[in-house]
C-alpha cells in the first residue's frame, strides 16, 4: 500500500492533538502580527520580507521574502501584506 499524501490541515491537527502544540496561542501571535502589518500597510508590496497573502478578508497563506505569489485559488487577486515583526 502506498502511503497517502498529508494535507497541511491534517499535519496541523496532528501537531495539535497528538503532540500538544498550542495552536490557539500561535493563532493569537499570528493575528497580532497580521494586525500590525495591516496598520503599517501603505499599498506597496515589499518582497524583501515575509508576508501574509489575504484574499476575501482571509489569510490564505504566508510567503517567504523571495516569493512573488499574489494570486489565490481560482485566480482571485490577493493582497500581499508585508510582515511587521
Amino acid at each position: 500500500m502506498i502511503a497517502p499524501e498529508i494535507t497541511d490541515h491534517a499535519l496541523l491537527r496532528w501537531m495539535e492533538r497528538v503532540h500538544g502544540v498550542d495552536v490557539a496561542t500561535w493563532r493569537a501571535l499570528m493575528r497580532a502580527e497580521l494586525e500590525a502589518s495591516m496598520e503599517a500597510y501603505d499599498g506597496r508590496e515589499d518582497l524583501t520580507v515575509p508576508g501574509f497573502v489575504v484574499c476575501d478578508q482571509t489569510v490564505v497563506t504566508c510567503v517567504s521574502a523571495d516569493c512573488r505569489a499574489t494570486r489565490a485559488r481560482g485566480g482571485k487577486t490577493a493582497i500581499r501584506l508585508p510582515r511587521i515583526a
